[in-house]
C-alpha cells in the first residue's frame, strides 16, 4: 500500500512563508576567501546577489567582477587610507570632508603625472 497523497493547500497556519530579503534576486553565488594574515590562515564566506540572469551573467563572470572590486580597492583605497589616513580621519564639518577628498586625489594625480612610486 502506497501512503496517501496529500493534497496541495495553504501552509500550516502557525509557520509563515518567508519573502525573499532581496526580490529581484536572480543568482546567488557564493564566495570563500581564503587569505593568510600574521601567519594565520583565514577562511570567510561572503555572497553576491545579482539580478542578471544565468545567461547574462555567468558564474565565473560573477567571480571575476568581485575579484575586480578587490583589486580597485587595494589599490586605490589602500593608498589613500595608508598614505592620508582617510578611514581614521575626524574631518567631518561642513564641505570640509569633500575639500580633503579632492585635494587627496589632487596629490595622487601629481604623484602619477610624475611617474613617482606609490607614496605608502
Amino acid at each position: 500500500m502506497s501512503a496517501p497523497e496529500r493534497e496541495a493547500g495553504p501552509p500550516h497556519p502557525g509557520r509563515h512563508r518567508q519573502q525573499p530579503a532581496v526580490p529581484h534576486a536572480r543568482q546567488v553565488q557564493r564566495i570563500q576567501r581564503k587569505r593568510r594574515a600574521a601567519g594565520q590562515k583565514r577562511q570567510r564566506t561572503v555572497y553576491a546577489i545579482t539580478d542578471l540572469l544565468a545567461e547574462q551573467a555567468t558564474a565565473p563572470e560573477i567571480a571575476s567582477w568581485a575579484r575586480s572590486h578587490w583589486t580597485v580597492e587595494n589599490t586605490v583605497h589602500c593608498c589613500r587610507d595608508v598614505t592620508f589616513g582617510e578611514d581614521a580621519s575626524q574631518v567631518r564639518h561642513h564641505h570640509t570632508p569633500a575639500v580633503l577628498r579632492d585635494l587627496i586625489r589632487s596629490c595622487l594625480k601629481l604623484a602619477h603625472d610624475h611617474e613617482l612610486r606609490h607614496p605608502a
